[in-house]
């Protein structure tokens, strides 16, 4: 065997390898039924400061499905609703005034549920994971009604 013939069978080991892993795991995660559960309780600070406790933040493109996500925190992710905006940090902390938040809606996946933001300029989306429906529906009750709900969100909140 030349050296070519031992890269290329080392590459396609690894790639099977890699494919193999992607579907143990795969598998795993859609066997999984337990629900995730609430991330915590929200506190509110005396300001009004509302720190909702989330299992992990995202940042997606705008116009792109809110699962893909070009950054994700879940070491240190963080979402607060003040009286004037959002703070939320995914690699940093940014403030977002409601003025710039076009709407929120909800998604739901096998035991998540997120909060996903589209601000109203801008490339950038964010999405937050809340963990259960309860918590969604107490972060919503804090945002302003002025900000547009989508169906998913209407209709979780009218529940």
């Amino acid at each position: 065997m030349n050296v070519n013939n031992l890269l290329y069978a080392l590459v396609a080991l690894v790639q099977i390898l890699v494919l193999g892993g992607l579907f143990l795991l795969a598998r795993r995660f859609l066997r999984s039924k337990k629900p995730m559960g609430s991330a915590g309780t929200i506190s509110v600070d005396t300001l009004g400061l509302a720190t909702i406790p989330v299992f992990a933040t995202f940042t997606g493109l705008r116009g792109l499905s809110p699962w893909l996500a070009v950054a994700t925190n879940s070491l240190n992710p963080h979402l607060a609703i003040s009286p004037d905006g959002l703070e939320y940090r995914v690699i940093s902390k940014r403030v977002a005034p409601f003025s710039t938040v076009e709407s929120v809606e909800v998604r739901r996946g096998p035991g998540t549920v997120n909060l996903c933001f589209v601000f109203t300029s801008g490339l950038f989306t964010l999405s937050a994971n809340v963990g259960d429906a309860a918590s969604a529906v107490r972060a919503l009750s804090r945002l302003p009604p002025s900000i547009l709900r989508g169906p998913s969100a209407r209709k979780l909140q009218e529940l």
